[in-house]
């Protein structure tokens, strides 16, 4: 398997995981989307930082709320946040794909 077809297979197993835990959020009554305010609860960061922090993720806004704060789709950005490395891992210390 070639390193643009493993990236394919990864990508298609995520894109799975963001569809069943979009189901789960649908059927448990949730929105689909967060606030910029819920993001910075969930991730545990200041509100100024969450447009970095999602960005780094991979995370972009999808819109914007009546007052004008971005909207983050949950599913992508809990996936993202659940693939996210632990508190002081060495990411620098993988090898390289």
């Amino acid at each position: 398997m070639t390193d643009i077809e493993a990236l394919r297979a990864e990508r298609a197993t995520l894109v799975a995981r963001i569809d069943d835990i979009d189901d789960r959020l649908t059927a448990a009554g949730q929105a689909p989307t967060m606030t910029t305010d819920d993001v910075a609860q969930y991730l545990g960061v200041g509100r100024r930082s969450v447009r970095t922090v999602a960005a780094r993720m991979g995370v972009a806004p999808v819109g914007r709320d009546a007052q004008g704060g971005n909207l983050y789709d949950r599913a992508r950005l809990l996936a993202a946040a659940a693939a996210r490395p632990g508190a002081g891992a060495r990411t620098d210390l993988l090898p390289k794909k």
